[in-house]
Order: C-alpha cells, then sequence, then structure tokens
C-alpha cells in the first residue's frame, strides 16, 4: 500500500468516526485510524500476494505407498473478514485428501487457508476454494474440506447469538461418493448434518 493511499484511508476514517461523535483526538482514539489500516492491510493481504507453489514429492520416488489411503489434516487455524460487514471470523479448518502420485508438502495446507482467508470472504465461499486449489495443484482423487467458524458478526450485533458456529462442507472428487465423505466428515471431527454444501 502507498503512503499516499495509507494517508487517505487513515484520513476518511478520522473523519467517519468524527461523525460518529468520536473525540478524534482523545488519547486512546487518536493512533486508531493508523492502528485500523494497519489492521486491514493485513486482513486483505491475500489480494496482493500470490500463493507460491506447492512443495510435492513423487510417490514413486519418496518410497511412500500411499495406496489409495485418506490423509487428513485437521485444526487448522484461520481468521479473516466477513465481507458484508468487514467483522472478523475466525475458527479451523479439516482437510481431508486422497492423494494420486504426489504427497503434497503438509504445511502448504495451512499455508494455503491463511492465504485464501486473507481477504474479505464468505465462509461458504472459502470452502469451496480450499476444495478447489487443492483439486487444481495437485494429482489428488479427491478432498472434502470442513470448515467451522465462529462470525462475530452474529456474536456482537445483530443476533448477538453467542456459542454459535457456522460449518460448511465441500467435497470433489472420489470424495463425493457418500461412504467415503461420511468416513472423511468423522475422522474430520464433524458429522454431515445441518451443514451447508458447497
Amino acid at each position: 500500500m502507498s503512503s499516499d493511499t495509507r494517508s487517505r484511508l487513515v484520513a476518511a476514517l478520522k473523519k467517519y468516526l468524527a461523525e460518529l461523535g468520536v473525540d478524534v483526538e482523545s488519547p486512546g482514539v487518536k493512533d486508531t485510524p493508523e492502528r485500523w489500516v494497519s489492521a486491514l492491510e493485513e486482513y486483505t493481504e491475500g489480494l496482493r500476494v500470490g500463493f507460491d507453489e506447492w512443495k510435492v514429492f513423487d510417490s514413486e520416488e519418496s518410497s511412500i505407498d500411499t495406496d489409495g489411503g485418506l490423509v487428513v489434516v485437521r485444526d487448522i487455524p484461520f481468521s479473516s473478514i466477513c465481507e458484508h460487514h468487514l467483522l472478523p471470523f475466525f475458527g479451523r479448518v479439516h482437510i481431508a485428501y486422497v492423494p494420486g502420485r504426489e504427497v503434497v508438502g503438509i504445511s502448504k495446507f495451512a499455508r494455503l487457508v491463511s492465504w485464501l482467508a486473507a481477504r474479505p470472504q464468505v465462509q461458504e465461499r472459502l470452502t469451496g476454494q480450499i476444495a478447489d486449489r487443492v483439486m487444481e495443484m495437485t494429482d489428488a482423487k479427491g478432498v472434502l474440506v470442513v470448515v467451522q467458524a465462529i462470525h462475530t458478526c452474529m456474536v456482537t450485533r445483530g443476533a448477538r447469538s453467542h456459542g454459535s458456529r457456522i460449518v460448511t462442507v465441500s467435497s470433489r472428487g472420489v470424495l463425493q461418493r457418500a461412504d467415503l465423505r461420511a468416513a472423511a466428515l468423522l475422522l474430520a471431527g464433524s458429522r454431515d448434518e445441518g451443514v451447508l454444501n458447497r
């Protein structure tokens, strides 16, 4: 972000807060516009940086016997901002995939989740994007993604529904089969009940 862009955003927020009746010169608030711009820049980083390529290992060259088995990566933490209110939502992502010849470097799943979350998002879309990218960037035979999140737009305003979580599920390839999907959901710590599917 250029210094000119940052200055304009800081000035805009300062004016907005003043219009709401906030004393923008008070000790606790005078640096808030600058802090807000820094936070928003971080929240939207995924819009400006690319995602580096997967580190993959050829299963035959690496003597890894994938045998069509299931690989599950659980409890990947993430945070994002809801594009409807620009308020945070956060939680955990679980990814199950059936590798082909290639085995993915496990840390790449966490990096992918962080990159896709670092922009104004909708949980349903985020879930599908993770599944699509795994299928596009690997030779996976199937992938299933479960996202469980708390939305502060539900918790701190409007319905003020404390303790509620949203669960979304996306599956691709062989993990769209009912039996494999059920097994993957079980391993990911979720049940395919009352979830939003994408």
